[in-house]
C-alpha cells in the first residue's frame, strides 16, 4: 500500500496576505526616524545625526527586502495588482530622488534627463512600482559607491517604456548588494507585463513597462 503524503500547506500569501500591515509598521518606524534626522528644532549632534542617517539607511533596505520577500512568495499578487495609466517623471523623480535623499553624504551624483521628459504613460501599479524603483536605486547607490554617479534614461521601445538606471562607480562599491531586491522587482515587473534586465557590471539597470494611452 502508497503511503499517502500529507496535503501541501496553503501559502499564507495565498489565504491573506498582510503586506498593507507590514509596510504600515516599517513606514511608521522610517518616518519617525526621519522626523529626528530633520528636526531643525532639536537638532542632534554630528554623531548622532550620522548615526541616525544610517539608521534610516538600513531600516529602508529592511523594508525593500521585506517586500522582495512577500512579492516572491504571494501566488495570488497578479490578481490584486491595481493598474492606472501614469506618466512616468513624476513617478521616476519621486522614486529615484527619494531613494538618493540618503545617500547625499555619501556623494552618490544624480543625472536626471534634461528639458521635456518623462510623458511617457505607462500602465501599472502605481504604488508598488514606484517602491520598487525606489528599492532598486537604492541599491545602484550602494553598489556605485562614494563618489559614484547614477544616470536616469527614459525612452519608448515598441508597446514598452524603457527606464534604465546606468551608475558609475566610485570607490568602496559593492556589487554584492540588493540580490534580493533585484528578484522581486524583476517578479513585479514581469506580472505587469514587463521586464527587469541587469548588464553583466551589475550597474545598470533597464526595466520595462507596458505602455499606455493616455487617459
Amino acid at each position: 500500500m502508497t503511503e499517502q503524503k500529507p496535503p501541501r500547506p496553503k501559502s499564507t500569501a495565498r489565504q491573506a496576505p498582510h503586506d498593507e500591515e507590514v509596510y504600515g509598521t516599517l513606514g511608521a518606524l522610517l518616518g519617525t526616524l526621519e522626523v529626528i534626522a530633520t528636526d531643525d528644532h532639536h537638532p542632534l549632534s554630528p554623531v548622532q545625526s550620522e548615526r541616525v542617517r544610517g539608521a534610516l539607511r538600513l531600516g529602508n533596505a529592511m523594508q525593500a527586502q521585506v517586500e522582495a520577500l512577500l512579492t516572491l512568495a504571494d501566488d495570488e499578487l497578479a490578481t490584486r495588482l491595481t493598474r492606472a495609466s501614469l506618466a512616468m517623471r513624476p513617478m521616476v523623480e519621486h522614486a529615484v530622488r527619494g531613494a538618493l535623499r540618503g545617500f547625499e553624504r555619501a556623494n552618490v551624483a544624480l543625472v536626471m534627463p534634461s528639458g521635456e521628459w518623462g510623458t511617457q504613460r505607462v500602465q501599472i501599479d502605481s504604488s508598488r512600482v514606484d517602491r520598487s524603483v525606489r528599492a532598486l536605486a537604492e541599491v545602484l547607490a550602494q553598489r556605485v559607491g562614494d563618489g559614484g554617479v547614477i544616470e536616469v534614461l527614459l525612452e519608448q521601445r515598441g508597446q514598452h517604456v524603457m527606464l534604465t538606471l546606468r551608475g558609475r562607480a566610485g570607490s568602496g562599491s559593492d556589487l554584492k548588494r540588493g540580490g534580493l531586491v533585484v528578484q522581486g522587482a524583476r517578479r513585479l515587473f514581469e506580472l505587469h507585463g514587463g521586464a527587469l534586465d541587469l548588464d553583466a557590471s551589475g550597474l545598470t539597470m533597464i526595466v520595462l513597462l507596458p505602455k499606455s494611452e493616455a487617459p
